[in-house]
């Protein structure tokens, strides 16, 4: 025996008409001047703490672009630190007015860091934290433009409840001139 299925009760049935479909809302771009002034190219003078007292100064590059049709900025950060290769990819987005989002792996730690972060004066401050046992450990990120107006990152540990902050890292963004080679 042959049955005809009448299509509309079949949709209905599995709720397919009655469940509207949507498009998904546009991403909230890239709008702050804090987080564009990123985009480009750069030789990174980075100073990185091996020790209390004790550090290393490296060069680095840095090639930040616009993806995802201008909804997030893409870091890509490479180096060498004491002959050892050092990669790490950043993804900066903007949910809202004056939110920012930075997500963040690199090659040392190799997890997924997510940074919260919000502007203070003209600064744009990342922080991220995690319990190791009963310790809380947060790092900071800085970016803010120095008088010469180049970008200057700094990055911070607090080992508690972010009473005290200690200075990790400090790296200073300089634009890749003609004679550099190119990220």
């Amino acid at each position: 025996m042959t049955r005809f299925v009448n299509l509309t009760s079949l949709a209905a049935l599995l709720g397919v008409l009655s469940t509207p479909v949507s498009a998904q809302p546009a991403c909230h771009a890239i709008e702050s001047d804090h987080l564009r002034a990123l985009e480009g190219s750069w030789s990174v003078d980075w100073r990185y703490r091996v020790a209390p007292g004790e550090w290393l100064d490296v060069t680095a590059t840095s090639s930040v672009r616009k993806d995802l049709m201008g909804c997030a900025l893409v870091e890509r950060f490479t180096a060498e630190l004491d002959t050892i290769p050092y990669h790490a990819i950043s993804i900066f987005t903007e949910p809202a007015k004056g939110r920012f989002d930075r997500l963040t792996v690199d090659s040392q730690h190799g997890g997924l860091m997510k940074h919260d972060g919000h502007l203070k004066g003209d600064t744009l401050v990342f922080v991220w934290q995690t319990k190791l046992g009963n310790l809380l450990v947060r790092t900071r990120h800085t970016f803010f433009r120095n008088a010469q107006g180049v970008t200057v990152r700094e990055q911070y540990l607090s080992r508690g409840e972010g009473a005290t902050w200690e200075l990790r890292q400090r790296m200073v963004y300089n634009p890749f001139r003609p004679d550099d080679s190119n990220p």
